[in-house]
């Protein structure tokens, strides 16, 4: 009887670290207003290229490319919990690869981001 109780303990224990771990995942129920939007960079490296936030894909416009439109569907989208101003937003691809796409997100002066992997460039929303 007391190794029952005590894997019927271990059980309980695991089950509640488990939803503690998704309370906890920094999930969001809808993609934020102030991340909507067409976003670009001044940037030379990445003229003619735009990125597009909506509720439920996540768009890149490159105009040097054929066909210049990728849209994904956005799977979810989370908000670090320890970093400020950090969100990821997870999109499939058509043969359903789930990617990334992170970044810091800072409200000031009308809002800018900066990717993760290239913190240098800095991406404002196009005023519509």
């Amino acid at each position: 009887m007391n190794n029952l109780k005590r894997v019927s303990f271990l059980l309980f224990l695991l089950g509640f670290v488990a939803t503690l771990a998704g309370c906890n995942s920094g999930k969001l129920k809808a993609m934020p207003a102030e991340l909507k939007g067409i976003w670009k960079t001044s940037a030379k490296k990445f003229k003619g290229f735009t990125f597009e936030i909506s509720d439920t894909h996540l768009t890149f416009n490159d105009q040097n490319a054929k066909p210049p439109t990728e849209e994904y569907p956005i799977s979810k989208i989370t908000k670090d919990k320890k970093k400020q101003n950090v969100y990821t937003i997870y999109y499939k691809s058509k043969d359903s690869q789930e990617y990334k796409f992170s970044f810091y997100f800072d409200p000031s002066g009308g809002g800018s981001i900066r990717l993760k992997n290239q913190r240098k460039y800095v991406w404002k929303k196009v005023k519509e």
